[in-house]
């Protein structure tokens, strides 16, 4: 969203984002570093803060977005 902030889109939508893992041992003090090395782990997707995500980028001044575009839903 802005350089000075160092926030960007894909930031905010990493919290719209939940990686839950059916088994033990991920992270820093395990084999495994991440929870995408896991035998089983779901993600879920959370719809309505991406929408409103969305709305809030389209309604930003001085955008280079065209009228409509969406950048999360189809």
């Amino acid at each position: 969203l802005s350089a000075a902030a160092g926030i960007g889109v894909d930031d905010l939508r990493r919290l719209c984002l939940l990686r839950l893992s059916f088994v033990k041992g991920w992270g820093p003090d395990y084999p495994r570093k991440s929870i995408k090395e896991t035998p089983c782990w779901i993600e879920i997707q959370l719809h309505r803060p991406l929408q409103l995500l969305d709305e809030v980028l389209q309604a930003m001044p001085n955008n280079d977005l065209r009228p409509g575009l969406s950048f999360f839903l189809p």
